[in-house]
């Protein structure tokens, strides 16, 4: 199922696990637009541009989760 929002976080979810930055941001990024309110992919994007180094993105994603309900 390409575009199924739940596959794509968990495949993404799981290529973060192994350091995949790459390919786990592209799997997380597609899955945002169909869940755009979610915590976790926030959180997740977060962890992930922090280890591509891209602080500006990590911290637009930080910063939604914190506005979800977390911090």
């Amino acid at each position: 199922i390409p575009d199924h929002p739940d596959m794509l976080s968990t495949r993404g979810e799981v290529y973060a696990a192994m350091e995949r930055w790459q390919d786990a941001a592209a799997d997380l990024q597609r899955a945002l637009p169909l869940r755009p309110g979610s915590r976790e992919i926030h959180l997740l994007l977060d962890r992930v541009f922090t280890a591509l180094n891209d602080p500006g993105m990590a911290q637009e994603h930080r910063r939604a989760a914190e506005r979800l309900g977390g911090t």
